[in-house]
């Protein structure tokens, strides 16, 4: 999404107001400003555990058509995998596809020199840390490795 799309889920996921109902000002907003394509992305990208094309459908504000139309191109694309469970199938992010991206995003924002110093600094907070705070820091090096690696490839 570019900036003028820039409504965050955070209007779609509000929280209740003090009488028990949620402000649709937010979701009209983000209705206004986004695709429906944009929509499903943006929630199908979001997935903790896989979800139906009518939860998708849901809390992407469109019709479960739409939501089953974009699933499906989402799939073909790779950006989400379609598991297929009894009787109906399920929906949940393509991790290799999200990885991908995020070498991506790397290699556009730092250079050579600038990874292999943020490689670094990663594995010198990583000495102090554990569980997940390490484990999460671990994934984040070798997204910037990958990264690296790509920078050698040019070389």
């Amino acid at each position: 999404m570019g900036a003028s799309r820039s409504v965050t889920l955070n209007l779609v996921l509000a929280q209740p107001d003090r009488d028990g109902m949620t402000d649709d000002t937010g979701v009209d907003a983000w209705i206004e400003a986004t695709t429906p394509l944009e929509r499903v992305r943006a929630i199908s990208q979001t997935l903790t555990e896989p979800r139906s094309a009518t939860w998708i459908a849901d809390r992407s504000c469109v019709s479960e058509d739409t939501a089953r139309s974009h699933l499906d191109q989402l799939v073909d694309t790779g950006v989400l995998v379609e598991q297929d469970c009894d009787p109906v199938s399920k929906y949940s992010p393509n991790h290799s596809h999200i990885r991908a991206q995020s070498v991506e995003e790397l290699l556009d924002k730092h250079n050579r020199t600038e990874l292999v110093r943020l490689r670094d600094g990663f594995q010198d907070q990583a000495k102090g840390m554990e569980g997940e705070e390490r484990e999460l820091l671990e994934y984040r090096i070798g997204l910037v490795e990958d990264a690296i690696e790509q920078t050698s490839e040019y070389l």
